[in-house]
């Protein structure tokens, strides 16, 4: 008993020791805001933006989970904070340093997608990408996958571009 006491206590302090030297930067991803397009396709989108960087390892990415909780707590609504700078207050009450926030919109049958990510403290754009793509709605995963890799500052896997 007293051994698993000891090895329970020394596996938490391990953990917060490895998690105090992650370096990686924190970001939370606001849901997209969408205009022409269904809230399913949208939530859809904004759901696939986050799996694929949380795969690029290159960052600490908020879970959706604790968005919504403190959004919850301040009586904001994650369709509802589409602003800069309701994006900007959640991230400092998240204790983040980057935002992601976009839009996808819907023009006849060209979808355009516009996602930025942004410094919490100076409210400053660290990187942009405005995309279009005619056709299907479906044709907007691979985009999205792309733009994610490129917002946290890396080449997209080859094997993703040749899906375009």
């Amino acid at each position: 008993m007293k051994k698993s006491l000891v090895h329970m206590f020394l596996t938490c302090i391990l953990t917060g020791f490895v998690w105090s030297q992650d370096t990686r930067p924190t970001v939370a991803i606001l849901d997209f805001e969408g205009q022409g397009i269904s809230v399913q396709e949208v939530q859809t989108l904004t759901e696939r933006m986050r799996s694929e960087i949380g795969a690029t390892n290159a960052v600490r990415l908020i879970e959706r989970k604790a968005i919504e909780s403190i959004m919850a707590e301040q009586g904001l609504a994650q369709s509802g904070c589409v602003s800069d700078e309701c994006a900007a207050e959640v991230g400092q009450l998240l204790g983040v340093q980057f935002m992601i926030n976009g839009t996808i919109g819907k023009l006849g049958d060209t979808f355009t997608i516009d996602v930025k990510m942004f410094s919490v403290e100076t409210g400053a754009t660290i990187r942009s990408s405005s995309n279009t793509h005619k056709g299907d709605v479906d044709g907007l995963l691979v985009i999205i996958e792309i733009v994610a890799w490129e917002l946290v500052g890396l080449q997209p896997p080859a094997d993703l571009l040749a899906r375009v």
